[in-house]
């Protein structure tokens, strides 16, 4: 009984010991089956990658390739950029030949400030001698038309005198100052011989008018008759 029980006992202890390891390997073997699908999952993903690192190493490439063809075909075309030297150098010269032309038309138009300033001030001055000459001009003018009417005044005088003094006498009705005004001379006329000769025509206006009025009165009057208007400048 003894025996027997024993090895009942090392029966089941050897299938709880032969269950465990098979619950053990069984849980081991699905690991190692998740873990190799997750393997062969990942070298998919690492063959998808390298297929498209190739594809994109080998656009790169190409592109890499046309940029390099194109941009030695720019250096080419640039002829190792002496062209474009070239034009810095043009541009340095017209910069610096600008400045220096600036720098000429400042100075001219320093000169023509400094000039029209000149023109200012002479301007100044001419218009303030014009302004004195113009009132100069105008107070002789006015001097010289005082002078006319005066002379005109005193040359029309008489002849005023004279209608009164033929109206009041005897021998002179009818007669009028007209014939006298007809006979002087006009004072404008005098008055264009010179100022030198005013006096010497002023003198001798008098025997002018006497004259006149007797060849006047002999050719209208055969008689010989003297007339009233000469016996008035005889009374004057």
């Amino acid at each position: 009984m003894n025996a027997y029980s024993e090895l009942r006992n090392a029966l089941n202890t050897l299938n709880t010991h032969s269950n465990s390891t098979t619950r053990r390997l069984d849980t081991t073997y699905y690991s190692v089956l998740e873990k190799l699908s997750t393997l062969q999952s990942t070298i998919t993903s690492l063959k998808e990658l390298a297929h498209l690192t190739r594809g994109l190493t080998e656009e790169f490439s190409t592109e890499a390739q046309e940029v390099v063809d194109d941009v030695t075909g720019q250096l080419d075309g640039f002829d190792g950029f002496r062209e474009q030297e070239e034009r810095l150098k043009a541009l340095q010269e017209r910069v610096g030949t600008g400045r220096a032309r600036i720098k000429e038309l400042g100075e001219r138009v320093e000169v023509v400030r400094e000039r029209v300033e000149g023109w200012e001030v002479a301007e100044g001055e001419w218009q303030d001698k014009t302004r004195r000459r113009l009132r100069v001009l105008w107070v002789g003018m006015s001097l010289v038309a005082g002078i006319i009417v005066v002379l005109m005044a005193v040359q029309y005088t008489p002849a005023r005198e004279l209608k009164v003094m033929g109206n009041s006498s005897e021998g002179v009705k009818g007669s009028n100052a007209t014939g006298l005004l007809g006979v002087i001379p006009d004072i404008a006329g005098v008055r264009e011989e010179g100022s030198e000769e005013w006096t010497l025509a002023s003198t001798g206006m008098g025997e002018k008018v006497m004259e006149k009025l007797r060849e006047g009165e002999r050719g209208r009057d055969g008689n010989g008759e003297e007339d009233p208007r000469l016996r008035v400048f005889d009374e004057l």
